[in-house]
């Protein structure tokens, strides 16, 4: 039996340590080579989960953005439609009645020129006619002379008053607009603010007007449209009522809501049970709602992202 060499033993015991310490560091790199590639990929997997989120998220809003846009714009269309009828209907009720009234003045006209009657006696009746004249509820006619006094009018406010300086609620001067329009176009509509008899405040009126060749007289006949204008504003506030029950009912992960503002940046539409009154009344509110503004296409289009954080009922919003 040879016994073996101590040197030898002691190189060998050194081989097996370096190589034991450098499979320790190999199997240590790999460890953290897959620790790290599990790491990217699970940022990866997040980012990527991320993105899909927000561009579903994304897309969502979009989707609901649209929705709520056509409803705004089929809503307005309607109302807007309604509007235009209503009025055009009570603008051929006037225009009918003054052509009537233009009928019997020609018939009194024609018997002056036929010696049948003086000029005076055919005017005389001709004021009665008129200021009789009642159709509808409320809707007479008025008449006026060159100077612009009343010849002709139901109301004894008016009745042989000069009111070349009468004023509406906007500070226009309604007898010389009347009679500009008559001069220049013989005929025509005259849009104008005026006190009802027996109202506090004055409503939006329409008349049509007319001179008369004649005997130069400036004729007319009016309607107020408030009523018109109060319909179409129960009809836009119905509009509104759903599109707040609507955006009430939508939900986005945190807290996200929809809302509608106006052109001078008043909210107009809030989700149901939500209260957007100081993005009109706080400064930060109102420096909110000139960022959005600033952000509107200068054409009909949709702002796809805008950030910007708010304090509302002292939580910070974004």
């Amino acid at each position: 039996m040879t016994s073996a060499d101590p040197a030898t033993t002691e190189t060998r015991k050194a081989n097996r340590s370096r190589w034991a310490r450098l499979s320790y560091r190999i199997a240590l790199l790999i460890a953290i080579l897959l620790i790290g590639s599990a790491i990217a990929t699970t940022v990866f997997s997040v980012r990527s989960v991320q993105r899909t989120y927000s561009k579903q998220s994304t897309e969502s809003v979009t989707n609901v953005h649209k929705s709520v846009t056509d409803t705004i714009s089929v809503a307005n269309k309607n109302v807007i439609a309604y509007e235009d009828a209503a009025i055009a209907s009570r603008k051929n009720q006037l225009k009918d009645q003054s052509n009537a009234v233009v009928t019997a003045l020609d018939a009194l006209n024609a018997e002056v020129k036929a010696g049948q009657i003086s000029l005076a006696d055919a005017q005389a009746q001709a004021l009665l006619y008129l200021k009789t004249i009642r159709y509808g509820d409320e809707y007479y006619f008025f008449t006026y002379n060159r100077a612009l006094t009343a010849i002709s009018h139901p109301d004894p406010r008016f009745e042989g008053k000069n009111l070349r300086d009468l004023k509406d609620a906007d500070g226009s001067y309604i007898l010389r607009g009347m009679q500009k329009l008559t001069d220049a176009k013989g005929s025509g509509y005259y849009n104008y603010n005026f006190t009802k008899l027996g109202a506090a405040k004055p409503s939006p009126k329409i008349s049509y007007v007319f001179n008369y060749k004649p005997w130069d007289w400036l004729v007319g006949t009016g309607v107020y449209i408030d009523d018109i204008q109060a319909e179409a504003e129960s009809r836009r506030a119905a509009v509104r009522k759903t599109l707040s029950d609507q955006f009430g009912a939508v939900t986005f992960n945190g807290g996200g809501l929809f809302f509608v503002l106006d052109k001078k940046g008043k909210v107009v539409v809030a989700p149901k049970g939500k209260n957007l009154a100081d993005l009109a009344k706080t400064p930060a509110g109102k420096e909110t709602v000139k960022v959005i503004e600033a952000a509107v296409p200068k054409k009909d289009g949709t702002i796809i992202e805008l950030n910007k954080s708010v304090t509302l009922q002292g939580k910070n919003k974004q």
